[in-house]
């Protein structure tokens, strides 16, 4: 009986071969989770600026509502006065449905939109946050300043009084998302006022 030379195993054509499958078959997996992950990022942070954008324009909404907008109004800022329904000058016992109201008496509320501290109009981002020239939007109200948002980009607050009852607002936010992409929401409100 004579005893087999051959041995068992692998060619070093088919460990190459084999090897190439599995590098193909592992990089496109990764491939397919990186892109799904930034994916995922990015629809986050899509979705922090949508509600955001809705809580503000909510917000705005029921503000101006029941008010007379200032026509003296520019297209970044919305300024109007605001029935509350009672104020120290007599309003307590006020009949709004039969009276004139007078309005001059009634404190002047504002919605502004203005750059923000660290940023110049120029194009560049000044404070490093991946952001060109972005502004705030910030609420006043007796004395009292609040930050809305600070992912407003250069006209993302624009008002327009289109008749004396209907007033439009169109927000836009943004914000970077993974690896510098800039995500960016848009909203159009139209408030019917009701004097």
């Amino acid at each position: 009986m004579q005893a087999s030379s051959r041995t068992s195993g692998f060619t070093l054509v088919e460990v190459v071969i084999a090897t190439t499958l599995l590098t193909a078959i592992f990089g496109a997996a990764f491939t397919v989770v990186v892109s799904g992950s930034r994916t995922v990022e990015d629809g986050i942070v899509e979705t922090e600026l949508h509600e955001s954008m809705r809580e503000i324009l909510d917000r705005m909404s029921a503000d101006v509502r029941s008010a007379r907008v200032d026509p003296l109004m520019s297209p970044s800022i919305l300024r109007f006065r605001k029935l509350h329904g009672s104020y120290d000058d007599g309003f307590g016992d006020f009949d709004f449905d039969t009276a004139e109201i007078q309005w001059d008496g009634i404190p002047l509320m504002r919605y502004e939109w203005s750059l923000d501290p660290l940023e110049t109009r120029n194009d560049i981002d000044d404070d490093g946050d991946g952001l060109v020239d972005e502004g705030r939007l910030a609420r006043f109200a007796n004395g009292v300043s609040i930050v809305l948002s600070h992912h407003v980009p250069e006209n993302g607050f624009l008002v327009t009084l289109e008749d004396d009852d209907r007033l439009t607002i169109r927000l836009t936010l943004e914000k970077v998302g993974r690896e510098g992409r800039i995500v960016r929401e848009s909203e159009t409100k139209r408030i019917y006022l009701r004097n």
